[in-house]
């Protein structure tokens, strides 16, 4: 294979794979790892074929300490395709990963599972998406620490991560940042069938929006006034479920819309007991409307619950006229076992200032909530309960027997 690969002309260790349009022409070159791909230096990844497509395939890879690896593409030449079947493993140290500013819409890289093993040093990224499109199965990192922040790294750059299980069931936990700065654009989207839970501390930092296709994508963030979800707008679309024990806290203008088939349902990451979602407001707490959470017609909710009246819940911070709005039948779902003369407290409404006498009532939010899966034994009933002045509004519901 001495057409595709090239050592550093400098002897630095670095090691180019590329194809050449002088000895190759316009062809498509294919190169395949069976096994594992170890790269201790720096390894990069570029076509200068003209018309012609460079394709690595590699089993497994693994940038080991103090490494760096990279995908770019010359101006005006083909394209890289790097596929990682299995996994990505970050063995800690200064190991990073970069998908270069002219990289084009052309330029294809999944990594599949991404595992990062330890902290990094010096306060780099792991992942630098410089430009385009970081296709990944997963996301894993230990349970504690920062480890392998994700970041847009030029400025004016734009990228998007997405996280793309397939068919693949499993859940895998990012207890790290996300993040773009300054001008910089980084949007995440989440596919497939797995659940990915982000753990971000103080939360996640990119501005792009989040779009979740499919799947679950839950957020645990610790720290209630920061956003697990960075602060660009947030769509669930049908096959996608939002989950989480955190907070969602988005930009000035931005808001969460649910469209039909898509589903908010906290505990659906796995937990074992209960979780509350949050959605906080504060970014427009000084407009007199501002849109917080629009569930279009057909879209809905799953709450967990038991028989002694505990349940999963939503929570609205600096909750307005006009911060929630449900169009059509949105259904309540629920997992568990209920029982007559409980009260299940679903909703809870903190106003900019206390809640304000008839806000909820008046905005017919809780009457476009309907019966959906769990109620075969039980009929629904849901409530307003106003507080006074000061307080804050829930939305609970009791059953009784069919």
């Amino acid at each position: 294979m001495k057409d595709l690969t090239r050592v550093g002309r400098n002897g630095d260790g670095r090691v180019i794979i590329y194809n050449d349009d002088e000895t190759t022409g316009d062809q498509d070159q294919t190169l395949t790892i069976t096994d594992t791909l170890i790269v201790k230096k720096a390894l990069y990844f570029r076509s200068f074929n003209t018309d012609g497509r460079l394709t690595v395939n590699v089993a497994n890879l693994i940038i080991d300490h103090s490494a760096e690896i990279g995908i770019s593409e010359a101006p005006d030449s083909g394209k890289v395709t790097l596929h990682v079947t299995e996994n990505t493993t970050f063995k800690g140290g200064n190991t990073r990963f970069y998908l270069f500013a002219n990289a084009t819409q052309d330029t294809q890289v999944n990594l599949g599972h991404i595992i990062f093993e330890k902290s990094l040093s010096g306060g780099s990224p792991g992942i630098d998406i410089q430009a385009q499109t970081l296709r990944v199965k997963s996301l894993e990192t230990p349970a504690e620490g920062s480890v392998g922040t994700i970041r847009v790294g030029i400025e004016g750059g734009a990228g998007t991560l997405l996280i793309d299980g397939g068919e693949d069931q499993g859940t895998t936990s990012f207890s790290s940042v996300i993040i773009n700065q300054g001008s910089r654009s980084l949007t995440v989207e989440k596919s497939g069938n797995t659940i990915q839970i982000l753990n971000p501390q103080r939360g996640n930092r990119y501005t792009g929006g989040t779009v979740i296709r499919g799947g679950v994508l839950a957020v645990n963030n610790e720290e209630m006034g920061s956003s697990g979800l960075g602060s660009g707008a947030v769509t669930v679309k049908a096959q996608g479920t939002l989950a989480g024990n955190g907070a969602i806290v988005l930009g000035a203008g931005n808001s969460t819309t649910v469209e039909a088939g898509g589903i908010i349902a906290p505990s659906a990451y796995g937990t074992a007991g209960f979780s509350v979602l949050r959605f906080n407001n504060y970014a427009n707490k000084d407009k007199e409307e501002s849109l917080l959470l629009k569930m279009e017609d057909g879209s809905g909710f799953t709450f967990n619950v038991d028989q002694e009246g505990h349940s999963d819940q939503i929570l609205f911070g600096y909750f307005q006229k006009g911060s929630v709005i449900f169009n059509g039948s949105i259904a309540v779902n629920v997992k568990g076992d209920l029982a007559e003369g409980v009260i299940y407290n679903l909703f809870t409404f903190k106003a900019r200032g206390g809640t304000e006498t008839g806000l909820l009532e008046s905005s017919g939010l809780f009457e476009g909530l309907v019966a959906g899966k769990g109620f075969e034994k039980f009929i629904p009933t849901f409530h307003y309960d106003e507080p006074e002045v000061g307080g804050i509004g829930i939305i609970s519901m009791t059953v009784n027997a069919r």
